[in-house]
């Protein structure tokens, strides 16, 4: 199957990409998460395999909004 590792960015990117990059904002109630909370980054040192995957899904997806 899939790497299970593979939105595990390290604890310190991880804790970014979840509280922001500000660690006096980090604990406060005011949104400050990076993403779109639809996209996601993953672990660049994944195999092909995943990432060609997702890779195939942008592009069917693209096609479709055309």
């Amino acid at each position: 199957g899939p790497n299970k590792d593979s939105f595990n960015l390290g604890c310190k990117q991880n804790f970014i990409e979840i509280f922001g990059s500000s660690p006096f904002l980090a604990f406060l109630p005011v949104t400050t998460s990076l993403g779109d909370g639809v996209h996601y980054r993953v672990n660049s040192g994944l195999s092909g395999g995943l990432h060609n995957q997702v890779e195939q899904r942008k592009a069917q997806s693209n096609s479709f909004n055309r």
